[in-house]
């Protein structure tokens, strides 16, 4: 597991030290953590055949700045050789005159669109450099600074090489890309999200001391995972494995009851029934003859992918009829797409566990029915705090759906959030798929919240194998889902065999 904190909790707990962030103990650990992991990375680029790489270290003007400046510093005391390009109005001043006593070039990018005109003898050599690095280090802007000067970071991010390893100092700056987040103290739960979340993240230790206990956030790992997965055993049956009921898909979205119906049986549902009208229950037969049409008890229900709520409560079809029996039964249901606008306080028992997987908008819409002033641009801007209001809001657990997933239950604890989804996965149908695992972890007994990370997690790991580093359709993340399966349990049984052989903490 992977804990993350809010920025006012780190800097709580950096102001606690005592120590001085500006110039002090704090910046001078902070500068040579950073140094310490650039200098292993320009090991690493030698090991690879770089011949004396070329580092660049881009510096801004606040703290961030200061950091980087006094790592090129430390790595110039270390014998790697590096150019800092302040690329800011002001720079921190000790900072400048710390590197360049130690021998470090530190020179002034002159950008074109800040300055009008292509920049002129330096300027242009400086600009060369970067474009040449084969290490760049992102000092420019670090977690809440104000984004300023946006089109000269881009110039600057323009410039880096494809090839270049880019090391970012506590958040890539906006436009940027990493390999390696280095934060000091802890992760912060900014770095998981977008559009920060970026390469991986890489703590230096600053002697800054966070309570677990206060961690606004946290990401599970594949093994933490894994052992979640339910595997039958010898006298377990359909029943006992858990029968999830789809009331999904429509005339006008037969595919989602599709999507659904595959998704679920490929993942190892006990049973799967299926509610819905004529045309989708032909299009669910022919593509999964095991599915079992018609009422009858469930363990799970999934409800509303695919279905127009407000056209179907309009016209009180039999269709909403279903859907609502199912939303105001005591099973656990996950509600998903147009039955989310039929969602209203009282729809579910009292106690009943509920899971709802909107999208930002969708969010958005079912908090304005509850007269919550929010758009969809501010939940997307901070899904965290969003997910949460929803969840004591509707008593529900919410997976909110989008480039990062946010997990929240009803309480103050941890979010859970994932990340690790290829963004390729953003195309239609693939929420009635996800929407569908969950309803089948529900089903086997998880509880809520677990059921939604390690859902999530199955559905990105899909997602990749479907297609590594392409496009995929949601049909075959739906019939990856197996072979993810495969490997949870494989990993359950590594963990199992270590544990027994004492190589493995309990």
């Amino acid at each position: 597991m992977r804990a993350a904190w809010s920025v006012d909790a780190v800097r709580a707990a950096e102001k606690a030290t005592g120590d001085d962030f500006t110039n002090g103990a704090l910046m001078q650990r902070a500068a040579r953590g950073l140094a310490d992991i650039v200098s292993r990375e320009v090991v690493e680029l030698e090991r690879r055949g770089v011949t004396s790489p070329r580092v660049v270290v881009l510096v801004g003007p606040g703290n961030n700045g200061g950091d980087a400046l006094y790592a090129a510093r430390d790595l110039a005391v270390d014998g790697i050789e590096c150019l800092a390009l302040l690329v800011a109005d002001k720079a921190h001043v000790d900072g400048v005159a710390a590197a360049r006593a130690a021998g470090v070039d530190v020179a002034r990018y002159e950008s074109a669109s800040h300055s009008g005109a292509e920049p002129e003898g330096g300027g242009r050599e400086n600009a060369h450099a970067l474009a040449h690095a084969d290490l760049v280090v992102d000092g420019i802007l670090g977690i809440g600074a104000d984004p300023g000067r946006a089109s000269t970071w881009q110039e600057l991010a323009d410039l880096i090489p494809i090839q270049a390893f880019v090391v970012a100092v506590d958040c890539p700056t906006p436009g940027f890309r990493a390999d390696i987040t280095v934060t000091f103290g802890g992760p912060k739960t900014s770095l998981m999200l977008a559009p920060a979340a970026n390469g991986r993240i890489e703590v230096a230790d600053i002697g800054v001391h966070l309570p677990l206990g206060e961690r606004e956030a946290m990401r599970l790992s594949g093994t933490d995972l894994a052992h979640l997965w339910p595997v039958p055993g010898p006298r377990d049956h359909k029943y006992t494995r858990g029968v999830v009921g789809l009331a999904t898909g429509s005339d006008a979205f037969p595919g989602a009851a599709v999507l659904g119906a595959v998704a679920a049986v490929t993942a190892g549902a006990g049973m799967v029934r299926y509610v819905g009208p004529r045309r989708a229950q032909d299009a669910v037969t022919a593509a999964a003859p095991e599915v079992v049409h018609g009422s009858g008890r469930v363990q799970a229900w999934v409800v509303g992918s695919g279905i127009d709520g407000p056209s179907e409560r309009e016209h009180e079809s039999d269709r909403y009829d279903s859907a609502m029996a199912a939303l105001r039964s005591e099973e656990p249901v996950v509600i998903d797409a147009g039955a989310l606008t039929w969602f209203e306080p009282g729809v579910r028992p009292e106690g009943a566990q509920t899971v709802i997987a909107p999208h930002a908008g969708e969010l958005a819409t079912l908090l304005q029915s509850r007269d919550i002033d929010v758009e969809r641009s501010t939940v997307e801007a901070d899904p965290v705090t969003w997910a949460r209001r929803a969840a004591n809001e509707t008593g529900a657990t919410v997976l909110l759906k989008g480039g990062v997933t946010v997990i929240a239950s009803p309480g103050e604890g941890p979010v859970t959030i994932e990340n690790r989804a290829p963004h390729w996965l953003a195309t239609a149908g693939t929420g009635d798929v996800l929407a569908a695992l969950l309803g089948v972890l529900l089903a086997a007994g998880l509880e809520p919240r677990s059921a939604a990370a390690l859902a999530a997690y199955t559905h990105g790991r899909a997602a990749h194998l479907a297609n590594p580093d392409g496009p995929v359709r949601a049909l075959d993340v739906a019939t990856s889902l197996g072979r993810v399966v495969s490997e949870l349990v494989a990993e359950q049984r590594r963990v199992h065999e270590e544990r027994r052989a004492g190589r493995f903490p309990r």
